[in-house]
This record gives C-alpha cells, structure tokens and sequence, in this order.
C-alpha cells in the first residue's frame, strides 16, 4: 500500500494508512500523554519533486490525515532547500552524506519549546532522514521532545 501511494498516485489509501499510525500512538500512550502539546509534522519534498514529479508529498498527506484523526496541529516545521538523490538506493554513509545541510527551520516558526513533535514519514530504513530533522529542531529547541513515526521499517 505504501508503495502505491508513494508511486502510482492512490492517494485514497493515505486515510487507512494514518489509521495505521493513530493505532502505533495508542500502543505507545505512555510515551506521548494526551496531556502533551503534541504536533504534527513531516518530512519536506524538495518543492521540485513535490510539484514536478509527483505533485504532493506523501509524507505530508499522511500526517495531515493523522492530525486530522487525533485532532491535532499540523505544521510545516522544517524546508528541504536543496533538491537530493533518492535515500531509496543509497547505503547508510551515503544517506547521511546526501542530507548534509538539507533541512531549515521554517522561518515563520514559531514553537514555545515545550511541545513534542511527531515526524510523519512512510518508511524508516537507516532513520537518518528522521535523525537529521530533529537535529534540525533541537538545534533552535533543545528542549523539545522530537519523536518519528513511520509505517514501516525496512532493514534493506
């Protein structure tokens, strides 16, 4: 299913897929407390691929489906401002070569550094996408808790 939503266009699956990720949040409660200022995020497509190749962000349609389940915020938080290769077919060093000064804070953001923030993205193999975005957003809000939340991890 994530394959068809990330490259044959069935954004219909998108809503059953955040299921998938609300069910992950309750599994977790201890983790995150309904008490908590909990946002929702995801990681950014170069607006290049975003716009020309596939015309959305399947990692932002995700997460907006799921803030939409737990009613939550979802913010756009952090830029991608270069455009990379696709991590898909890289190994681990590579990976985090390629997304070496790749992310910026949204320059309109505006957090209080208390909330906890939840990086929607479709698939986890080595987290360096995940690890470098919250690097990106404790490096002007150290305490805030970033945590990712994927559909699926693969080991490949």
């Amino acid at each position: 299913m994530i394959l068809k939503v990330k490259y044959f266009h069935k954004k219909d699956m998108v809503n059953f897929l955040a299921e998938r990720l609300n069910i992950a949040i309750h599994i977790n409660q201890p983790i995150i407390s309904q008490r908590e200022k909990i946002i929702i995020s995801y990681v950014p497509s170069h607006r290049w691929r975003r716009i020309f190749i596939k015309g959305y962000n399947q990692s932002q349609l995700l997460a907006q489906a799921l803030a939409q389940q737990i009613q939550r915020p979802c913010l756009s938080l952090v830029t991608k401002n270069k455009h990379t290769r696709s991590q898909a077919k890289l190994n681990r060093a590579q990976r985090q070569k390629n997304l070496q000064n790749v992310f910026t804070l949204c320059k309109t953001l505006a957090l209080k550094g208390d909330e906890t923030i939840l990086i929607a993205d479709d698939v986890a193999t080595t987290g360096a996408t995940l690890n470098t975005i919250a690097k990106t957003i404790k490096s002007q809000y150290p305490k805030i808790k970033v945590w990712g939340i994927v559909l699926c991890r693969h080991t490949g």
